[in-house]
């Protein structure tokens, strides 16, 4: 019998069960005998486990395993962040998963999502060009669909998934410590670590009893590690701090090394910047590669190579970039396209909208602005290719079936939620257009998330 909970808080029934699946979410699923299905996080298939309810609602369930009765699965580990771990706080809904296992959950997910989400000709479509992976021990082996491959640093892997984020939120309770929610309630759990962020971040040491004489409880702070930059600490979206609690400016510089290029970023200390340490470097080469596969060339494996490839498809072509953010993608496809072509992009936030017009002001043919990207905004827009970056909500059913008369030639669309992606790529499917490359990422260790690019063409070309 292995005990895996510390500081128990009973908010419900607790109920026995033996646990046969996984779902979207970070969730293991099981079925009790009055037909109820149970969604319990921190659980593994195969496993005889007793989880503590925190919510109901009619023939669903959801809560935490809070001990493991029979069969611990050979990838359960210990939760290493002891407050995110059952019945804490929730950004490690995976910890209790080996860390290459919660890569196979993930993908097992991903191609399952693309059935229930999307259609089976959907996950048979994808899985042509996808890259698959094998299944995590316990599940059954007669499933849907094969798990799609997840990609994992040889970095996280060494770290096991902590200290790669280069942002981290939490808000003061009324002690003035640092703290998050509980995941089923609105109950603050104050915070004893902050494993998911840079190593460097000890160096705000924002466990220090001297912060308290800065924040006030009910403040929202944000940590933030920068590439070029001195960390920063925002308290409220406004206040923007140093290491030694004085103000400093608002934005933050942030740099991005591919091969012998380099990119430079000014960026909002509050707005929206990916949060893993490799994200903006893996995602841009993704983006190259899925532009290389669109065009039907052969894989691109080296960063140059696949930044060379990308420059001669772009050269003098007419892209629109959709939620553009600071310009991440923005340069490197400026820069590509050249003065011959022309790249528009738009994006929701006017603080983003403002720093990436200054991002690209080296680059004339760059046109930047401000918009609510929906379908009606969409429509009547066209050009050769079409980059798009939507958030976790995705694009939505109508923004993409609106999406596929916009883009000439080629798509490419970075996803950041499992669901978003299989949702919004039927739709797509649907309209005409072709899986070319899938590639997801675990940029979200020891979460349930991943980072799904794909590039798609019209028709069968």
């Amino acid at each position: 019998m292995t005990r895996i909970s510390l500081n128990r808080q009973n908010l419900g029934e607790d109920v026995t069960l033996t646990l046969t699946d996984i779902a979207n979410g970070g969730y293991a699923v099981g079925h009790q005998e009055d037909g109820r299905t149970v969604f319990a996080r921190f659980g593994l298939p195969g496993e005889t486990v007793r989880v503590a309810l925190k919510a109901v609602r009619n023939k669903l369930a959801y809560g935490d395993v809070v001990r493991v009765h029979e069969h611990p699965h050979p990838a359960r580990v210990e939760p290493a962040w002891e407050d995110a771990g059952p019945e804490g706080v929730g950004a490690a809904e995976l910890s209790h998963v080996r860390f290459d296992a919660q890569a196979m959950w993930k993908g097992y997910v991903l191609a399952q999502s693309l059935v229930r989400m999307g259609s089976r000709q959907l996950a048979e479509h994808v899985a042509s060009v996808a890259q698959t992976d094998g299944l995590l021990e316990g599940l059954d082996t007669t499933v849907d669909s094969a798990p799609l491959h997840v990609h994992q640093s040889e970095r996280d892997t060494a770290k096991r998934g902590w200290h790669s984020r280069t942002r981290a939120e939490f808000v003061i309770d009324d002690a003035g410590r640092p703290a998050m929610t509980h995941s089923f309630s609105h109950e603050l759990h104050p915070l004893t670590s902050l494993p998911i962020i840079a190593d460097d971040a000890e160096r705000l040491d924002v466990f220090s009893p001297s912060w308290r004489q800065v924040w006030q409880p009910g403040d929202r702070v944000r940590v933030v590690m920068p590439s070029g930059d001195e960390p920063r600490v925002v308290i409220n979206r406004n206040q923007v701090l140093s290491l030694a609690g004085r103000p400093v400016r608002q934005d933050v510089a942030e740099e991005v090394i591919l091969s012998s290029q380099q990119f430079h970023y000014g960026v909002g200390a509050s707005d929206f910047w990916q949060l893993h340490r490799e994200a903006p470097s893996r995602l841009i080469i993704d983006m190259c590669r899925a532009l290389a596969a669109a065009e039907g060339i052969a894989p691109v494996r080296e960063e140059m190579d696949a930044l060379r490839t990308a420059s001669e498809i772009l050269a003098g072509m007419d892209v629109i970039e959709l939620y553009a953010g600071s310009g991440l993608f923005s340069q490197p496809l400026a820069q590509a396209i050249g003065p011959n072509g022309r790249l528009r992009t738009w994006e929701g936030s006017r603080s983003a909208v403002a720093h990436a017009r200054a991002n690209l002001r080296e680059f004339p043919w760059a046109h930047v602005s401000h918009a609510s990207i929906d379908a009606r905004f969409l429509h009547g827009l066209h050009a050769d290719i079409v980059v798009a970056d939507p958030p976790r909500s995705g694009l939505g059913t109508r923004a993409a079936r609106a999406l596929a008369s916009v883009a000439g030639r080629v798509l490419v669309i970075a996803f950041c939620d499992i669901a978003a992606c299989a949702r919004d790529l039927q739709v797509l499917h649907e309209a005409g257009w072709q899986v070319r490359s899938f590639v997801a990422e675990d940029l979200f260790p020891n979460t349930p998330h991943a980072e799904i690019v794909v590039s798609l063409t019209k028709g069968d070309a």
